[in-house]
């Protein structure tokens, strides 16, 4: 995804904070919540993932009353519903939302293989969708439906 920058993620995320925070009129001590998608991960996922959120919350000395870093929800769009959630409930008043990715860096440093590519194998939900991706590329078409479709006829034909 994106260039190499051969930048690591934390430094990428907080060179972007810096200058959100500034853009919206804001210092660094009024932010008082983070949220991000999805989480700080270790491994083959870290470019994937990007920093976690108290790794953010330390580099750029934030004290924060809520943070949120999390897989679980929908995809990237989860870290802005729980920032909205968690000012909505009086949690945090300007919430700093961040999505990090390096894969193209990991790649190009040999650290990371794209999904589906070497000898590894694959397997959970990845099994069901990784043979779809030949067809949305000739296709055209987006992932959501192609994707989706595989793992509502795989939900239909064990529960009927």
């Amino acid at each position: 995804m994106g260039r190499r920058l051969n930048r690591t993620g934390l430094d990428l995320t907080l060179e972007a904070a810096r200058i959100a925070v500034a853009d919206a009129g804001l210092e660094m001590s009024d932010i008082d919540g983070i949220s991000s998608y999805p989480g700080g991960q270790q491994g083959p996922m870290a470019a994937f993932s990007g920093p976690g959120t108290p790794e953010v919350q330390d580099a750029l000395r934030l004290q924060v009353n809520w943070h949120s870093g999390g897989i679980e929800g929908a995809a990237q769009l989860a870290a802005v519903i729980n920032a909205v959630m968690a000012v909505g409930a009086g949690l945090a008043r300007h919430v700093l939302v961040y999505r990090t990715v390096t894969e193209s860096t990991a790649q190009g440093s040999g650290s990371r293989q794209g999904i589906g590519v070497g000898g590894g194998g694959v397997s959970g939900s990845m099994q069901w969708s990784i043979p779809f991706r030949r067809i949305r590329q000739r296709t055209g078409l987006p992932s959501t439906p192609s994707g989706t479709s595989t793992s509502t006829g795989r939900h239909r034909s064990r529960w009927p």
